[in-house]
């Protein structure tokens, strides 16, 4: 897969991305082919609860399409250093673009959407999102880290 992130090309197979509820993560991940994007919020669609059954689901479409030679990009919040390790163990060259987005912008973001996140929850996630980012990103094994910030 080579897509453009901020100006520059893309050459992994797996772009995660990382990012509190309304950071902007799905528009981010718009630049690249829609076919490739596996997205948390078409699972809430689909109404299955949150939970390893619903994280399972996405690792095992991710292999599919990683088997079949496809790219993967993952649009979740990824927060939680567990998930983001999930996705490392695909062991395929991996970029995680880190959405790093003012909390006041994430909470307004919420404002019409079709699930919007509770103003705690969003807050939560950007305080687990500074956590990983000075004490768990840096020794993960990313091929590429961008952070992008709104």
């Amino acid at each position: 897969m080579v897509a453009e992130v901020e100006g520059w090309p893309v050459r992994q197979r797996l772009v995660v991305y990382c990012g509190a509820p309304g950071s902007g993560k799905s528009t981010h991940s718009r630049r690249f082919p829609r076919g490739d994007i596996l997205s948390t919020h078409d699972l809430r669609v689909s109404a299955e609860p949150a939970g390893a059954s619903y994280w399972r689901r996405m690792l095992v479409a991710a292999k599919g399409r990683l088997e079949a030679g496809r790219g993967v990009v993952v649009d979740a919040c990824n927060t939680r250093s567990g998930l983001r390790r999930m996705w490392l163990q695909l062991e395929v060259p991996a970029l995680l673009v880190v959405m790093r987005t003012d909390p006041q912008l994430c909470r307004a973001a919420q404002a019409g959407r079709e699930f919007p996140v509770p103003t705690g929850v969003v807050s939560r996630y950007c305080r687990e999102l500074e956590v990983a980012l000075r004490r768990e990103i840096p020794v993960e094994r990313w091929d590429e880290v961008v952070i992008v910030k709104r």
